[in-house]
């Protein structure tokens, strides 16, 4: 949070709503020691992430990843896919704007449809993958044992087939087949580092911003590019 207007955008109730320290780092009075990337989740500032909906520098040496987008840091290929599902947000644009609503400050950090769909496109292999929903399944490639253990209560989540969400593991499964990638429009697109960040030794992210037009893709077919790209015609969308 930078300020109270970003408190105020914070979708918790009122006595959760704290400062902290992050405004130093906005401010440039504290400077994160080490390269930080991150996703966004269900309580952070609605408005401040929204001004970098493709990703961008919230501070120096402090990187959001936006909606979805993908970074090349020292090699490693990092995606990410903020939000959480909400079924009722997840096939329309981010139709969100300021000022807020009780309910827009919610519905702007649910998953999109057409985010996912980008993230698909990706023709190389991503390293890591952060997501702040479990992709659905995702428990099943680990020590089950172990996170029951300490997560008692995840065990019939897990027995239920739920245990994460869907839209995570699309991704995570177009990837796995190598799904066959449609010319991008898009290209690649390189975010310059701002004055003094990062420093020298941390590399310039360089986000992919992919898009394609609504055909073949994998195969759950086209009709998921279809239907997202057909709802953001003809409304505000910017992102």
């Amino acid at each position: 949070m930078r300020n109270e207007a970003d408190l105020a955008c914070m979708a918790c109730p009122p006595k959760y709503r704290h400062m902290m320290n992050f405004y130093q780092y906005y401010s440039g009075a504290k400077r994160a020691p080490v390269l930080t990337i991150f996703i966004g989740g269900n309580h952070e500032g609605t408005n401040y992430l929204w001004e970098l909906c493709h990703g961008g520098w919230v501070a120096e040496n402090i990187y959001y990843l936006g909606h979805a987008g993908v970074i090349n840091v020292g090699g490693l290929r990092l995606a990410g896919l903020s939000g959480i599902f909400n079924g009722a947000h997840y096939q329309q644009g981010h139709f969100e704007r300021p000022p807020y609503t009780e309910d827009t400050m919610r519905s702007a950090y649910h998953i999109r449809e057409l985010d996912v769909f980008r993230l698909s496109l990706l023709r190389q292999p991503i390293d890591i993958f952060l997501s702040h929903d479990w992709p659905a399944g995702i428990a099943h490639h680990g020590d089950k044992q172990r996170l029951f253990r300490l997560k008692p209560f995840l065990r019939s989540e897990v027995r239920r087939r739920f245990g994460g969400r869907a839209s995570a593991a699309d991704v995570l499964m177009a990837r796995g087949r190598r799904a066959r990638g449609c010319p991008s429009t898009g290209g690649e697109r390189v975010v310059g580092q701002p004055a003094g960040a990062p420093a020298a030794g941390h590399p310039a992210a360089a986000v992919l911003v992919r898009g394609a037009p609504p055909r073949q893709v994998s195969r759950r077919g086209a009709a998921p590019a279809r239907r997202a790209l057909g709802r953001c015609r003809g409304r505000r969308h910017d992102c």
